[in-house]
């Protein structure tokens, strides 16, 4: 009987256990106490709600490709003024084309008209070491030096034989005797101690003359002498008897008008100068 009264004590109260609950939240909830909204994990369903969210990154995506098309239509004009940049910058370098136009015209100025020597001078000397020729040039009737008179084969230093323009001077001589040895005919002076001559001699005598020197290993039409011009006897008494002090040579490098000549004439055998009129045969 013990049991059982203890057992409905507390079936009787368990049952005062929920009413007791359900009248408690009654009067609190008359009460100004807010506490109880404490078990709102009510909001916190709005998580539930968040099932919806993936449509707030809906429009997050949107404007990811519209910004990325922003770069392509900036990237399109880039190249397009890189290409015409280049290709204008090389057009000017042609240019110096056409200043090669007007370098050409004076070389043909230059060898039609002769330098004028000052006076009424007969004769101009113009010297090509490149073809080994000095060709006599006439005073014309207009003045200028256009009309060839002879052209002679000559032998010259090479680098020892100076470039430029030169005026003969009144020092001459009918033999002249070089320091090293040897004699020349009608040598006259055009540059410090260089001489126009004829060939050499092993003695002041015509008929002596040194054949190495004139169709030689050392003749003429080589690059053989000291800086001096050794031609044929004709050609150096020319020069001695007919152009006289302030005549003008010209000496240039190469051969500008490509002047040719003769052969020395063959000495055929003899030790003198075909061309020497003096000369005992």
């Amino acid at each position: 009987m013990r049991h059982l009264r203890f057992l409905a004590l507390l079936l009787a109260g368990l049952l005062l256990l929920p009413l007791a609950a359900c009248a408690k939240p009654v009067t609190e909830a008359g009460s100004s106490v807010i506490d109880i909204p404490v078990e709102t994990p009510a909001p916190t369903e709005a998580p539930a709600v968040q099932g919806s969210v993936p449509t707030a990154p809906i429009p997050e995506e949107t404007p990811a490709p519209a910004l990325s098309a922003a770069p392509e239509t900036t990237a399109a004009p880039i190249p397009a003024p890189a290409t015409p940049a280049p290709a204008e910058t090389p057009r000017p370098t042609e240019a110096p084309a056409a200043t090669e136009a007007p370098a050409v015209t004076p070389a043909p100025e230059a060898e039609n008209n002769a330098p004028v020597p000052s006076g009424d001078l007969p004769y101009y000397l113009y010297v090509e070491k490149g073809s080994f020729t000095l060709t006599i040039y006439e005073r014309a009737s207009d003045g200028t030096y256009s009309k060839v008179y002879k052209t002679y084969r000559i032998a010259h230093g090479g680098n020892k034989t100076p470039a430029g323009s030169f005026t003969l001077g009144g020092d001459r001589e009918r033999w002249h005797e070089f320091p090293d040895g040897g004699f020349v005919q009608f040598a006259t002076r055009y540059h410090k101690r260089l001489y126009i001559h004829s060939p050499l001699y092993g003695e002041e005598n015509n008929g002596y003359m040194w054949p190495k020197y004139y169709d030689g290993e050392l003749g003429i039409g080589k690059e053989s002498t000291g800086g001096c011009l050794r031609m044929v006897t004709e050609a150096a008494r020319f020069i001695y008897e007919n152009c006289p002090e302030g005549t003008v040579m010209e000496i240039v490098n190469g051969a500008p008008k490509g002047t040719t000549s003769d052969e020395v004439p063959s000495r055929n055998g003899e030790r003198y100068d075909p061309t020497d009129v003096e000369a005992k045969r």
